[in-house]
């Protein structure tokens, strides 16, 4: 576990931290929200001991990242990917990208090969690996990152707001490495400024300018359902294939757990102009319609339910609500 016990952190006189204490399990989703400033990539850098603390101590897995001796090992479990992709990129070709790290282990070269593989097979980059990296999208240049820091096979991995300069279809796809990896019981510590995304976590730490915390349950919160929705009535209008949006014919459409990412994924192939006239939807909303897919198919399969019928937001609303009740008592 990732553990931060009281610790002061800041740059000259001044603190960004100030007796912070903060906890990451293996397999949990912790979301970091706040103003700039607050210290949310302070708190990012203190886990692998890339900026120094005043007081306190960190600890990950019984390893001190601070003392000499262990912080490569520290590194070594522990992947940090930052905001700007081209940032963390070194090598000339993808392939030579994923295997910097694995190399710096001094791993076998069959070791190297395998661990690159099923990294890249991971981010859905197979097939991709003799390209250059300034050749991708920024979508797979983010991807490209994340499957280095997982061929170090990691069990914690660091996103310092991984989606904030990626089109929808790309942020969609960082997010669905992130829940898988959650899935495959890696822990994640998501810094993040959208709302959208707060709700993804198991659990969210606001900080503020005073550097207090406040941690909340998200999972079953009523932001996290109000968004949930919206979303079905837009994927409705998707599944049916409407010429242009219209709120009567898409209620009593029936939403199957099971067609949900297929449903997303249309989504994000629409141009601009198709989600205006299908969905009548502002182009600064297709993020939160993303976010929202995600949402409702953790919630789905959290309260078990295979499918669900598109009525109004509130009965929506009051559906999902009902069953998280049943379910946390």
């Amino acid at each position: 576990m990732i553990e931060l016990n009281a610790i002061s952190a800041g740059y000259g006189s001044r603190h960004v931290l100030r007796e912070f204490s903060f906890t990451c399990k293996p397999g949990e989703h912790v979301v970091v929200t706040g103003p700039n400033g607050c210290g949310k990539s302070t708190l990012l850098k203190t886990i692998t001991a890339l900026t120094s603390i005043t007081s306190g101590a960190v600890c990950v897995d019984g390893l001190d990242p601070f003392h000499a001796e262990q912080t490569r090992d520290v590194r070594a479990i522990v992947g940090f990917v930052r905001q700007r992709p081209d940032d963390q990129i070194v090598a000339t070709s993808v392939l030579d990208e994923v295997a910097f790290g694995p190399e710096n282990l001094g791993l076998a070269r069959e070791e190297i090969a395998r661990r690159c593989a099923e990294a890249l097979e991971q981010v859905g980059l197979t097939g991709l690996e003799e390209r250059e990296p300034h050749t991708l999208s920024g979508g797979q240049k983010q991807r490209l990152v994340i499957a280095g820091a997982l061929a170090m096979r990691p069990r914690y991995l660091l996103f310092d707001e991984p989606t904030s300069q990626l089109d929808p279809k790309g942020r969609a796809e960082v997010l669905d490495i992130m829940r898988a990896l959650v899935s495959d019981g890696v822990g994640i510590v998501h810094v993040t400024h959208d709302e959208t995304e707060a709700v993804l976590g198991d659990r969210r730490v606001r900080m503020g300018a005073d550097v207090r915390v406040l941690c909340e349950n998200v999972r079953t919160s009523a932001p996290h359902m109000i968004a949930v929705a919206g979303t079905a009535t837009t994927l409705a209008a998707i599944k049916l294939g409407l010429d242009e949006y219209d709120h009567n014919r898409v209620q009593g459409t029936t939403l199957a757990r099971t067609e949900i990412a297929a449903l997303r994924e249309r989504f994000v192939s629409m141009t601009t102009a198709e989600r205006a006239t299908i969905v009548g939807l502002e182009p600064k909303r297709a993020p939160v319609i993303i976010a929202g897919t995600l949402i409702l198919e953790e919630l789905l399969a959290h309260y078990d339910i295979d499918e669900l019928t598109v009525s109004d937001n509130d009965a929506l609303y009051g559906i999902l609500l009902e069953r998280a009740q049943k379910t946390s008592t």
